[in-house]
């Protein structure tokens, strides 16, 4: 009814691939979920109705660090982003889930590097807008705060929004009022 289309794929590293997909991301996350976003580009491309000059990609959490990496790792793919709650730093998130993909930071220090935004963050040049809940107890503020910190010093323009006292999941108005902005 706006004019857009809303495409949806889930990568091989997703839910509904289960543990065939576990083993492909093990010491270095982002590529196999590029990979996946970009077949969805392609699929677009060969519609042939889809204006892949104007596309757009979107995530939150794991879906918010699968937005960034892509666009940071693909420039000019997409011409906007939105990523909700992103995991922008491995070394920040939760042990226990990242180490069981990662190992641990002192035995895969290239892994956890190149798999955290943060230190992509240089290779921005597509619209970004960067949300996050300021009582997020899951992917802490902080990793939103040391990208924001790095887009800064890398002189990059971008977009952010905090939302004070919305956790990881927002509450009806504060999601509302997301949507409406996104």
């Amino acid at each position: 009814a706006r004019g857009y289309a809303v495409f949806m794929s889930d990568n091989e590293a997703s839910l509904p691939f289960g543990q065939r997909g576990e083993p492909r991301i093990r010491r270095h996350m982002g590529p196999l979920e590029l990979a996946g976003q970009l077949a969805g580009v392609s699929a677009l491309a060969s519609q042939g109705w889809a204006d892949t000059g104007r596309l757009g990609l979107w995530g939150w959490s794991g879906g918010g660090f699968n937005t960034l990496y892509s666009i940071l790792h693909r420039p000019g793919t997409w011409r906007a982003a939105v990523a909700g709650a992103p995991v922008t730093d491995w070394r920040l998130y939760d042990s226990v889930w990242t180490e069981r993909y990662l190992d641990t930071p002192e035995s895969n220090p290239e892994g956890f590097r190149d798999s955290s935004p943060v230190h992509a963050a240089a290779a921005l040049a597509d619209e970004l807008l960067l949300v996050h809940g300021s009582a997020d107890d899951n992917v802490h503020p902080d990793h939103s705060t040391a990208l924001v910190a790095r887009l800064i010093d890398e002189g990059k323009p971008f977009d952010d929004a905090l939302y004070p006292g919305q956790k990881h999941g927002f509450a009806p108005a504060a999601s509302r009022h997301f949507y409406e902005r996104m």
